[in-house]
């Protein structure tokens, strides 16, 4: 769409493989690559949205409440945070794919997990953001997007 623009913010070790994407894609002058950690470095700030997609399984729970202030605090009054990841049943039995997911995260990450709707719901609460709403993806996963309030400070 024209006018769109977009900061991808990942690992240095990442960016040459994104620098291609879009290099192939013709989109050099409307994406704007920037190295760093989310666990140690800011994110920047006035955005209208921010993805977190396949991210938040591989963090604590602490890890995704810090994570979700941040991205909050990155965005403009009304900004969206758009979260992209499996998501399991609250008891924790299903869907299967989430619950083996689970497993790999357990034994491949240091604290990571899949997580309830209700606790990635929490979190977006901890970080101001409100009109909360999900949506199971016919591949398997869950879009969670919340907003940051219009009338909160920038």
């Amino acid at each position: 769409k024209p006018g769109v623009t977009a900061t991808v913010f990942d690992l240095p070790n990442v960016l040459p493989l994104t620098a291609e994407y879009v290099r192939r894609a013709g989109l050099e002058g409307r994406v704007v690559l920037v190295a760093g950690d989310y666990d140690t470095d800011g994110l920047g700030g006035g955005f209208d949205l921010v993805l977190l997609s396949a991210i938040i399984h591989s963090n604590s729970p602490q890890g995704n409440r810090d994570l979700f202030r941040k991205a909050a605090a990155a965005l403009n009054p009304s900004g969206q945070l758009v979260v992209q990841d499996f998501i399991v049943a609250e008891e924790r039995t299903g869907p299967p794919f989430g619950v083996l997911f689970a497993l790999n995260m357990l034994v491949g990450t240091e604290a990571g997990d899949t997580y309830t709707g209700s606790e990635v719901r929490e979190w977006m609460e901890q970080a101001g953001l409100v009109r909360i709403a999900a949506r199971d993806m016919p591949f398997g996963t869950t879009i969670v997007v919340a907003r940051r309030p219009s009338d909160a400070p920038s």
